[in-house]
């Protein structure tokens, strides 16, 4: 046993050895170039007068042409605005084999996607990931590669683009695990990470049995219908109440038996909100109207829009009830509201609430 534990030690020493000459060596090699390219050592290679050395300008500088241009594909970007032409400018940069400028392309590629709103499915992604070439030197190739594996800008990259990947809920297959081996290598960072994307990602995929079945509607109005068929059911008569200022809406859900049951209670009412729903990536505050003594019976929900405060929201929505049931006027209601702000950021309803009484509304309706 010590015989095993002075073994490990001794090959972990070895190991920091070998580490700590890499890095000393390329800090050498890292000053050598400094060396050569200073604006002082140019001068000391100057030709003297008199002298049969001669020192030529390489083919590039004696023209007048600069040594390093941008690909045409990164000005070709500017220009994108579907996901076709964004896979013709990604196709058009991969088949032209540049040496360098892998990295810039990329990132210029997903600026594009964000800048654009662009959808971009799984192929689009791996034709992304095609971009970097199958030779180069970044590669992991030894022991040492998987034991300190090599922070590369190639490696951060692919890992961003997978991030996003993950994010849109697409799961990899089997060729984007492919095109990740053969350019990284099998113990590098974004080829572990799809590999566990493929596992959990798909382990998951049907586990929420309320899944989304499509992309959410860009209209807040349509968003709203959703988040309140979910609250109150489907069979819910959803409307849309525009405030008087204009500013925003309220949205509102009632089912038949609760609109006959508003209509045959008596005694005071209870709006309480400052609950958040979340639906995919959209958060969104929502009310909800309840006997006053009697908090678990639901009688309507309400989801005000992302600009409109929640007592305005509630206010809009009790003038709308008074129009079909004008007895809703004299009954008092209690305001128990939270505002976007109250609580935890990530959901938590626990922080304070206002809760105010309105006397009998007499005059309204």
């Amino acid at each position: 046993r010590s015989l095993l534990c002075a073994m490990a030690a001794a090959g972990s020493a070895l190991a920091g050895s070998l580490r700590l000459v890499q890095l000393r060596l390329r800090g050498c090699t890292s000053r050598l170039l400094h060396t050569a390219t200073s604006p002082r050592n140019q001068q000391q290679q100057q030709p003297q007068h008199g002298s049969g050395v001669v020192v030529r300008p390489p083919p590039a500088a004696a023209a007048g042409v600069a040594t390093s241009q941008p690909h045409p594909s990164l000005a070709a970007l500017q220009h994108v605005r579907q996901a076709a032409e964004l896979s013709q400018v990604v196709t058009a940069f991969a088949d032209s084999k540049p040496r360098h400028g892998h990295v810039a392309f990329v990132r210029a590629a997903l600026q594009a996607l964000d800048t654009h709103r662009i959808p971009a499915d799984l192929q689009l992604y791996e034709q992304i990931l095609n971009v970097f070439p199958l030779e180069n030197t970044w590669k992991t190739s030894s022991v040492w590669d998987a034991l300190w594996p090599r922070e590369t800008l190639q490696s951060e990259c692919a890992l961003d683009v997978l991030q996003r990947m993950e994010d849109s809920g697409l799961i990899p297959e089997a060729s984007t695990h492919a095109i990740l081996l053969e350019r990284f290598g099998k113990a590098s960072q974004p080829v572990k990470k799809v590999r566990r994307m493929a596992f959990w990602m798909r382990r998951y995929a049907f586990a929420n049995p309320f899944a989304l079945t499509a992309p959410l509607p860009e209209d807040p109005v349509e968003v709203a219908r959703i988040i309140l068929a979910r609250l109150n059911g489907k069979d819910s008569s959803i409307h849309a109440i525009p405030l008087a200022d204009g500013t925003g809406f309220a949205a509102v859900a009632h089912t038949d038996s609760q609109l006959r049951a508003l209509q045959a209670s008596s005694g005071g009412l209870c709006v309480e909100g400052g609950r958040w729903f979340w639906l995919a990536k959209e958060r969104r505050n929502y009310l909800f109207l309840r006997p006053d003594n009697d908090p678990f019976c639901v009688l309507g929900v309400c989801s005000p829009s992302s600009e409109t405060a929640p007592r305005a929201a509630a206010e809009a929505w009790l003038h709308f009830l008074e129009a079909g049931i004008p007895s809703l006027a004299a009954r008092p209601v209690v305001f128990q509201l939270g505002g976007a702000d109250d609580g935890d950021k990530d959901g938590d309803n626990s922080g304070s609430r206002q809760t105010e009484r309105e006397q009998p509304r007499a005059t309204a309706g």
